[in-house]
């Protein structure tokens, strides 16, 4: 079933809410001092914005709890994340329910489904978003003018649960061979990889060296077009692996030549961006697969430069 973005929440909604959340704060320290503690551990839509003591959710081990005297955003943008020629950065911190806000230029997206949470990121980090089992979850970003770029480099964080074929981000669609379209995601064998699509030259990867460790947070960084080939970083460090490995969704089982590395971009592409599956093998609007069920994402930056990382 396509998913629609009309109801997404809007920005004067999310300063609305923002500046509701300030007086309540202010009112409860100028009453009882400090002691207000905030749980921002918001497990779903279900939740309107504070879990109250009984919990309307599934409860996480890694709840934060906020001293209310705390700065919120004191780590935004966070320790090594470089932000220079950004066009959108998606933070996770304190994001309304629902809304996924971008701290620069307002490229606010939605995320569908109710199987997700917010836990604590890497250190000095704030919150990451974590996709669990349950119903299809995913982030969708409306597409811009903006994301139609003929080189940039794309940079997260992510923990990877374990190793087996997940799509991360997104913008590609089943049977249109439109150029720049693209994905990242981790192969059967546990590599991360990019791919972008090129209707004339083939698809080129970039790939990780070894299967990439599980359960701890890991920097990825993604150069692309411009004069260079396509270059992965991982924790700061090129990869260059040129083997074959094989990506499995629900339906097929694609090839990733990671030999097959090109000078591509990611424009003349009108699609939505997606966090947290794959759209190569659905249509236009629909739900993607490959889910990254298990795993976390946080500090996602979108830039219009190539970056040497």
């Amino acid at each position: 079933m396509p998913f629609h973005l009309s109801t997404l929440p809007t920005r004067e909604g999310v300063d609305r809410e923002v500046a509701w959340v300030a007086a309540i704060t202010a009112a409860a320290l100028s009453l009882g001092g400090c002691g207000l503690l905030l749980d921002t551990d918001r497990d779903g839509p279900t939740d309107p914005g504070i879990r109250d003591a009984a919990g309307d959710g599934p409860t996480s081990p890694d709840a934060m709890v906020l001293d209310a005297s705390v700065d919120v955003d004191a780590g935004r943008p966070c320790l090594g994340v470089d932000v220079t020629g950004a066009i959108a950065h998606w933070s996770f911190d304190m994001d309304p329910p629902l809304l996924v806000v971008d701290d620069l230029r307002g490229h606010d997206g939605a995320i569908v489904g109710s199987a997700y949470e917010y836990v604590t990121g890497r250190t000095d980090c704030g919150e990451a978003l974590r996709f669990r089992s349950g119903d299809t979850t995913f982030v969708a970003i409306p597409s811009s003018p903006e994301f139609d770029l003929t080189e940039g480099s794309i940079s997260f964080d992510v923990m990877i649960p374990e190793h087996r074929a997940f799509g991360i981000i997104s913008r590609d669609e089943l049977g249109v061979l439109e150029p720049g379209h693209f994905y990242m995601g981790t192969t059967d064998e546990g590599h991360l990889f990019a791919r972008i699509q090129s209707p004339t030259d083939g698809n080129a990867y970039a790939c990780s060296d070894t299967p990439v460790p599980l359960g701890s947070w890991l920097r990825v960084d993604f150069a692309f077009g411009g004069p260079d080939e396509m270059i992965l970083y991982v924790a700061g460090t090129r990869q260059t692996y040129d083997g074959v490995l094989w990506f499995t969704d629900e339906t097929d089982v694609d090839r990733v030549d990671c030999a097959t590395n090109h000078s591509y971009g990611i424009g003349e592409n009108t699609l939505d961006l997606v966090f947290g599956g794959t759209t190569s093998r659905v249509g236009r609007g629909a739900a993607p697969t490959t889910l990254f069920v298990g795993g976390q994402l946080d500090e996602v930056v979108l830039r219009g430069v190539r970056v040497s990382f």
